[in-house]
C-alpha cells in the first residue's frame, strides 16, 4: 500500500486538475484535431492527384486557420490581462497574481 502511495504521488496534481474544469476542453480539442486532419487530408489530395481546385480549398482553410488563431490570441490576451500586476524589486517583469485576472477568467478557474 505504502509503494502504491509513493508511486501515485507525483501524479497528485492530475486530481486538482479535473476539480478546475480542464476535462471540459476534451471534446473542443478532439473536434478542432479532427478538422486539422480533414484540411491536412484535402492538402495532400490536392499535391498528390495535383488539383489545384482541392490546393485552392486548403489555401482558403489555411488562411481561416491564420485569422482565427490570431483572433483568438487577441482575445486570450483581453480576458487574461487587465493590465495589472505588481513590480517586484529585482525582477525586470510584473509578477501577476490570479485576481488580477478578469472576473469572467476567475469564475471559470473556480
Amino acid at each position: 500500500m505504502e509503494a502504491t502511495n509513493m508511486i501515485m504521488q507525483p501524479y497528485h496534481f492530475l486530481l486538482k486538475l479535473s476539480s478546475l474544469h480542464f476535462l471540459s476542453l476534451t471534446l473542443p480539442v478532439l473536434g478542432l484535431g479532427a478538422v486539422i486532419f480533414v484540411i491536412s487530408i484535402i492538402g495532400f489530395l490536392g499535391a498528390w492527384k495535383s488539383n489545384s481546385i482541392l490546393l485552392w480549398i486548403y489555401l482558403i482553410m489555411l488562411c481561416f486557420i491564420l485569422i482565427a488563431i490570431l483572433v483568438f490570441t487577441v482575445l486570450a490576451f483581453i480576458v487574461t490581462n487587465n493590465g495589472s500586476g505588481h513590480n517586484v524589486a529585482g525582477l525586470r517583469y510584473k509578477e501577476y497574481q490570479l485576481r488580477d485576472y478578469s472576473p469572467w477568467f476567475l469564475k471559470q478557474v473556480h
